[in-house]
C-alpha cells in the first residue's frame, strides 16, 4: 500500500504543474490540459471507470484531483491506500513482539487525518 501510494503520488506529481497552473472548474477543449490528457491519467491509475461510476463522464480537474487524492473507497487512491497501511501496521504492533510502532502509528495516524479531512480546495490553493 506504501508503494501504490508513492506512485500515486508521483503521478499527480507529474501532472501537477497543469493541475495547479489552471485554477477553475474550465474543462475546454483549448484547455492546458485537454480531454486525452485527463483520461490517461485516470487510465494510468486504473481509474477511469472507477471514476466515471462516481462523476460520470464530466473529467473535472478537482473532481479527478479528489478521486485520486481523497477517495478513501477507491483501491488506488491515497487515503485508501494510507488507511490500509495503517491497519497492516496495527496489525504488526499488536502482533510483532516487542517491536515499538508509536512513533510510526503517530505518524500514519496524522496522515490518515490530513486525507481524511482536507478538503479538495485547499489542495487546490496549494495548501
Amino acid at each position: 500500500y506504501l508503494e501504490r501510494a508513492l506512485m500515486t503520488i508521483a503521478m499527480l506529481k507529474a501532472y501537477s504543474e497543469f493541475y495547479l497552473a489552471e485554477s477553475g472548474e474550465s474543462d475546454e477543449a483549448d484547455s492546458h490540459v485537454g480531454h486525452l490528457d485527463l483520461v490517461a491519467l485516470l487510465r494510468c491509475s486504473s481509474a477511469f471507470e472507477a471514476y466515471c461510476r462516481v462523476h460520470t463522464a464530466t473529467l473535472r480537474k478537482t473532481n479527478i484531483l479528489e478521486f485520486l487524492l481523497l477517495n478513501a473507497d477507491f483501491p488506488h487512491s491515497v487515503a485508501f491506500s494510507v488507511n490500509r497501511l495503517a491497519r497492516a501496521l496495527g496489525t504488526v504492533g499488536r502482533e510483532g513482539r516487542g517491536l515499538d510502532t508509536g512513533r510510526t502509528d503517530r505518524l500514519i495516524g496524522r496522515l490518515q487525518a490530513k486525507l481524511t479531512y482536507t478538503a479538495i480546495d485547499e489542495v487546490m490553493a496549494g495548501d
